[in-house]
Parts: C-alpha cells; sequence; structure tokens
C-alpha cells in the first residue's frame, strides 16, 4: 500500500443522527472496528491518498436585512425610526414607534418638513402647552421604546446624541426609563440659552446606567412652556464589538462559524418588491444624520441604514472575511427596468467596487478584479425573536439574549472545510443508504500546526448504525486518537428556544483505542 507522507494527529469523523454527530478518530491503527452484533452494521472506508482541493473560500455567511437581522440586531443603534422619516414626506405624518407624553392638553406632537438635512427633511415639532406649575410630574415630551424594548444594563455606558432647536432657552431631560416610565435608569439635564438653540443644534452626552432593564426606552421630556423640534436622535451602547457598532453577543455567534466571506446585504432586500425601495449602496454611507433610510417593503420595516455599505465591509474586516456584495441589476421583485436603460444600475455598481476598493485620490476609487470562486452559505441568518418573517433559521434573539437553533450549530460543522481536500469514500450500510449522507476532508489547522481527517455522516434511519470505519492510503502509526462529537436529539423535530436555548447542541465525547484499534464503548454508534 502506498501511504501518504502527512502524519494526521487527529481523524474527526461527524454523524449526523437526525440531527448531527461528530466522531474525532485518533488511532494507532487504520482500521477502527466495532464489535456487537446488537445493531446494523455500516462500513466506511476513506481513500486519505486521493481527493479534490476545495474552495479556500469555500464556507461562510449570508447575511441579508430580514427578521430584523441588522436595524435591531446586529447593528446596536437602540433607537427606532432615529429622524422621524418612517411615516414618510407628506407631513403631517405617523411617527411610530415614538410616543407622546402627556395628553393633548398639555402638549401638541406633529411633524414637519423643517430639518437642517437635505435628505432627511422630515423633523418632530413639539408644543409644549404646559409649565412648570402646570405640567404633571416629570414633565411631557417623546419617548422610543427601540425594537421591541432597549436593553439597559447597570454600570455600561450609552452615547446619546440629537439634533434640537428651541423658540426659547431649553431646559429639559434626556434619560433611559422602564417601559411604563416610572423607573429612571440613567438621565441627563439638558440646558441652554436661547441663543444657542434658536438653529438647529447638535448635543451629545454619555449615559451611565445606574439600573438595569431589559425592555427600556429612551425619552425627552421638559417642563418648559414653548417650542421645541428634535431630529436624528440616536442612542448606541459604548461597548460595541471593537467599537465599531455590532452587538457583542451576536459578533460571537458569527465568529465561532469561523466563516471564510461574507455574502450581503440580502437577496431579496436588494431588489425590493419594487426598484424605488431597493437598496442603493450610495445613500447609506456618509455621516449617519444624512442617510435618507428605506423602507424594506418585502420583508416590511423601515431601515435607517445606520447599517450601510460601509459598516457591512468593516463587519467583514472585523470577521476576517472576503466581502462579497450582492447589487441590484435593475429588477425588482415587482417591476424591472428596460435593458436600454441599465447602464445607470452598471455604473453603480462599479462606483460600489471603487469606494470598497479604490484609491482615495479618486472619486470613488480605483477598480480592481476579483476571482471567481466557489461559495456556499445558509441564510437566513439572524431572527428577531419579534419578527419571524422565515424559517428555518440560524441565530435567534432579542434584546438581551441569544442563542443557536439546530441549523447554527449544524453550520460549526464545515468551518473547516474552507481550503480542504475533499477526499475519496466508499460508504455501506444494510437499512436504507438513501437515509444516509457521507462526506471526509483533510486539512491542516494554522494554530497547533496539525493535521486532521474529517469526517461527516448524516444518519436519518430510525436504526441506530454500528460502524466499522478504515483509512486507506495512510500510515497507520500517522494517526494517534480519535474524538466524536455529537449534535443530535430523542425527536427530529426537536429544537432550542429560548426557554430550553441548549436542547439540541453538541456533545464532545472522547473514546481511547486499545492497541488493536478495538473500541468497545456505545459512543461510537451512530
Amino acid at each position: 500500500m502506498v501511504y501518504s507522507k502527512r502524519s494526521y494527529d487527529h481523524t474527526m469523523v461527524w454523524l449526523l443522527v437526525g440531527a448531527l454527530t461528530i466522531f474525532q478518530v485518533c488511532s494507532a491503527h487504520n482500521d477502527l472496528k466495532v464489535i456487537d452484533n446488537r445493531y446494523t452494521t455500516a462500513s466506511l472506508s476513506v481513500d486519505v491518498s486521493k481527493g479534490r482541493q476545495i474552495s479556500p473560500v469555500f464556507f461562510g455567511i449570508f447575511f441579508e436585512e430580514i427578521n430584523h437581522a441588522g436595524a435591531g440586531g446586529l447593528w446596536a443603534e437602540l433607537v427606532s425610526n432615529r429622524g422621524f422619516e418612517a411615516g414618510g414626506r407628506y407631513v403631517p405624518s405617523a411617527i411610530s414607534p415614538w410616543g407622546k407624553i402627556g395628553d393633548d392638553e398639555a402638549i401638541y406632537v406633529v411633524t414637519e418638513l423643517s430639518s437642517c438635512f437635505k435628505n432627511n427633511p422630515v423633523a418632530v415639532r413639539m408644543d409644549v402647552l404646559c409649565d412648570q406649575n402646570t405640567c404633571p410630574p416629570g414633565g411631557v415630551g417623546l419617548y422610543n421604546p427601540g425594537y421591541w424594548g432597549m436593553n439597559i444594563e447597570e454600570g455600561k455606558s450609552y452615547k446619546v446624541e440629537f439634533h434640537v432647536k428651541s423658540s426659547g432657552s431649553l431646559d429639559g431631560v434626556i434619560s433611559f426609563v422602564s417601559d411604563d416610565g416610572t423607573q429612571v435608569l440613567a438621565f441627563q439635564r439638558v440646558k441652554a440659552d436661547a441663543e444657542k438653540v434658536k438653529d438647529w443644534t447638535k448635543m451629545e452626552f454619555t449615559l451611565k446606567a445606574r439600573g438595569s432593564y431589559k425592555k427600556a426606552r429612551l425619552q425627552f421630556t421638559t417642563s418648559q412652556k414653548g417650542t421645541i423640534w428634535l431630529d436624528q436622535i440616536s442612542a448606541m451602547p459604548i461597548d460595541t464589538y471593537k467599537g465599531h457598532g455590532f452587538r457583542n453577543d451576536l459578533m460571537e455567534m458569527l465568529l465561532k462559524l469561523k466563516p471564510r466571506f461574507l455574502r450581503f446585504p440580502g437577496g431579496c432586500y436588494v431588489e425590493g418588491n419594487f426598484l424605488t425601495n431597493a437598496f442603493r449602496w450610495k445613500e447609506t454611507v456618509g455621516p449617519w444624520e444624512d442617510r435618507p433610510g428605506h423602507l424594506g417593503d418585502v420583508w416590511n420595516y423601515w431601515s435607517d441604514d445606520g447599517l450601510g455599505y460601509l459598516e457591512y465591509l468593516q463587519l467583514a474586516e472585523d470577521l476576517d472575511v472576503e466581502p462579497v456584495w450582492v447589487v441590484n441589476n435593475g429588477i425588482g421583485l415587482k417591476d424591472q427596468v428596460d435593458t436600454s436603460l441599465i447602464a445607470p444600475f452598471v455604473q453603480e455598481m462599479l462606483d460600489s467596487v471603487e469606494f470598497a476598493r479604490g484609491s482615495p485620490n479618486s472619486t470613488w476609487g480605483s477598480l480592481r478584479a476579483n476571482d471567481i470562486v466557489e461559495m456556499v452559505s445558509y441564510a437566513p441568518l439572524f431572527v428577531n425573536q419579534n419578527d419571524r418573517t422565515w424559517n428555518p433559521d440560524a441565530i435567534f434573539f432579542n434584546t438581551y439574549k441569544v442563542f443557536g437553533i439546530a441549523s447554527y450549530w449544524v453550520q460549526t460543522f464545515f468551518k473547516e472545510s474552507s481550503g480542504a481536500t475533499l477526499l475519496n469514500i466508499h460508504f455501506h450500510n444494510h437499512s436504507k443508504p438513501e437515509n444516509t449522507y457521507v462526506s471526509a476532508i483533510s486539512w491542516s489547522d494554522k494554530l497547533d500546526q496539525k493535521n486532521y481527517i474529517t469526517v461527516k455522516i448524516v444518519n436519518y434511519n430510525n436504526v441506530t448504525e454500528k460502524l466499522k470505519i478504515s483509512f486507506d492510503g495512510i500510515d497507520p502509526n500517522s494517526v494517534k486518537l480519535w474524538k466524536k462529537t455529537v449534535l443530535t436529539s430523542e425527536n427530529l423535530q426537536d429544537d432550542n428556544t429560548f426557554d430550553n436555548p441548549t436542547k439540541v447542541t453538541m456533545k464532545r465525547l472522547v473514546p481511547v483505542a486499545d492497541g488493536n484499534g478495538q473500541v468497545n464503548d456505545n459512543n461510537v454508534y451512530v
């Protein structure tokens, strides 16, 4: 027999039994045997000497703005509809989810086209009709509940920014409070003389929370009679991932997958039902106050586009992956442009590449070419507990909790596939072969400088298989030990939930082979 010259420190066998199981096999022999006649026997032969190279960017993730994956999800902005643009530009317009504090006799709230931002002309005007003697305790004003509540944590700091002008001097309070307004979590007094706020003025504060509340809200209140205009109100946690605006817990879930590419910002989201609402990257770069935002009319919610083209590129850099930019080619789900009018869409695509990779000395940058690669990814990636418009997904979250469902954990079994070698195999079982799927790869770990063989097996049969594994084309003395990782559950329909987020997770087992390669352990059954 011709042996591979490479030494393999671990052989990992992954088996999926209705869910997924992984064996990490390390043995002094190339033939692992299971001795037990109670089960149906399956045999697997892996030829380590033959295989095909897998693309180095084979496994990645597909991020789409769906299920509030970005707005109210990965992008850590707490305020929803921060520029009051979601209701449209025909004023007076709706300001949802903003709400009024105080009754109609104390305050009148209306939108108007009075903003200082050309791309975002809508601002809100508050006519305060009461004064310090007649206003209710705590004053009147506006509040924003964010995306189904804001998760405010004691001891953490939050950056709050807003633009304001007033008919006179300004005396108010910006604060995080409980959803009923009774518990103050953090606050800042906002005072300015009339001269300073007679025109639009930007104010910035850092609020440190003195209490925790999972469904808090941000509010601006005053007991001073007069007229106040507000616009472009933002609240962000200080401790985002690397300070780049991404939620730490959701980023951690992505990093665990070890993807090699990031496809963004979506599929249907890029097209829109109608091209009027398609994603336009040039409107998502620059200062956040100047970004007009848009309605994602396929998934029916507004995006302020704080998570814009530049932020997606930053996300790819933070994940250390290749960015794969999805562009619109002049087609919406319900309309499209004539091919004779496609040139502007082509130019927009070229400009986007210039922006991402070009010299700062040109308008958008210099254009560079990319290699064509083979890639796979799973979508949708994220789903907000309050807005599930697609099933299945991978990562569930709300304002304060995150977990992976079974689909997420299946993805983790492919994190070493990029750049690996797909090995030739021969698999045989005596039950239903159409319900069993097998693959094997060899790969090298850059961190520990060791070589590995990984075998993945999916068993959807209703019987347990007894597995005999052999490795051809490899020196039997080069394999040192073996491990097994299992992802399964008692019921094929089981999945993780907020009440039980670890019902279906990976279980790592380390059976040890004796000197003859015999493993008498139930851990090898799948």
